[in-house]
């Protein structure tokens, strides 16, 4: 499924890294001071990382949290199109944009 992101270099104006194999733990601790969001498809997994920004960081982690997995459901939506996933899609579209509200 993170195939779906495979050209993403940004989450929310995060930037990502792509992982496709595993790598030591140095350079993992350098490709994470560098990136916030990190995509392993060795293990299918998204990792977020924060900032310690204080409370910025923590708003902004959770749209980056609702925009990734709104691209992955746009990508799902598009192999299978069924009325749930796009009804899902909805309401996180809907998060998005009350999140929005609660930074302004």
């Amino acid at each position: 499924m993170l195939e779906i992101l495979k050209q993403t270099n940004k989450l929310a104006g995060k930037k990502v890294a792509h992982l496709k194999t595993r790598v030591s733990p140095e350079n993992f601790a350098d490709i994470k001071k560098q990136n916030q969001v990190i995509l392993n498809y060795d293990d299918n997994a998204i990792t977020f990382y924060l900032k310690k920004d204080g409370k910025d960081a923590e708003k902004c982690s959770v749209n980056t949290l609702v925009v990734a997995a709104n691209m992955l459901l746009r990508g799902m939506l598009k192999e299978k199109p069924t009325r749930e996933l796009a009804l899902t899609l909805t309401k996180l579209d809907e998060a998005f944009m009350w999140l929005s509200n609660v930074e302004n």
